[in-house]
């Protein structure tokens, strides 16, 4: 009897375990892709977090739907309190956690009932390096790739203060927007002339510079979030 009981503790206690996970694994970018679209999901330290998704089939210049809010854990349960940053409604979602690993986050949501399998997605900092460059016209010509908004970009900076946007889409590269481009306080001014569609829907980017380290550049523009640009040699 007491063999059973003591039996009983421990797996009661084995089940309790298995029920907490671990909030330190939930921190990071994590992405999910399929046919109609891409989202992408950041959950932070400090149980903040921010969303991105955006649709194949709208594509023009990718703009994607973006949430801001917070976060809890209780379980297996992951709550969701957010606000749409264009229109500011508020939205409240629970997820089921089924998976929480390394490099795989599996997910249910108790309104669709469909599970997602969501990938870490890889972010490298931009390390300041006390040998680099100042930042200067001469330092940024040349081609430099980064991860925004859901989708790979390439900025081509060229000599006479001409840039090029490409996107990478399907693996392949199309040019999105032509413009112009100085610098100025530490921040660069990107004006754009013309893309690919006609209008231009922005007709300016301003960057100012975080960090400067070998072979990267950390800027940050109207968003919250970091852009970590890396050249391509």
């Amino acid at each position: 009897m007491l063999v059973r009981l003591l039996a009983c503790i421990v797996c009661a206690a084995m089940l309790s375990a298995c029920s907490r996970l671990p909030e330190a694994k939930l921190i990071g970018t994590w992405r999910y892709e399929d046919e109609d679209g891409i989202e992408e999901v950041s959950f932070h330290p400090d149980h903040s977090f921010w969303s991105l998704e955006t649709s194949k089939k709208e594509l023009v210049t990718p703009s994607p739907l973006e949430e801001t809010g917070s976060w809890q854990l209780k379980g297996d349960q992951l709550l969701l309190d957010s606000i749409v940053t264009w229109s500011k409604d508020r939205r409240q979602t629970s997820w089921t956690l089924l998976q929480v690993s390394r490099t795989a986050l599996v997910t249910k949501s108790l309104e669709g009932g469909k599970s997602l399998t969501y990938k870490r997605l890889e972010e490298a900092a931009c390390t300041p390096s006390p040998s680099a460059i100042a930042l200067g016209e001469p330092a940024l010509l040349g081609s430099w790739q980064t991860h925004y908004n859901t989708h790979d970009y390439q900025y081509r900076f060229s000599s006479g203060a001409r840039v090029g946007v490409f996107c990478f889409i399907s693996e392949e590269r199309q040019l999105l927007l032509e413009g112009q481009w100085h610098i100025k306080d530490g921040k660069i001014f990107i004006q754009f002339q013309k893309n690919v569609y006609g209008a231009v829907e922005r007709e300016e980017d301003i960057w100012t510079v975080v960090a400067i380290g070998t072979d990267c550049i950390a800027v940050k523009g109207d968003s919250s979030r970091p852009c970590i640009m890396r050249r391509v040699k």
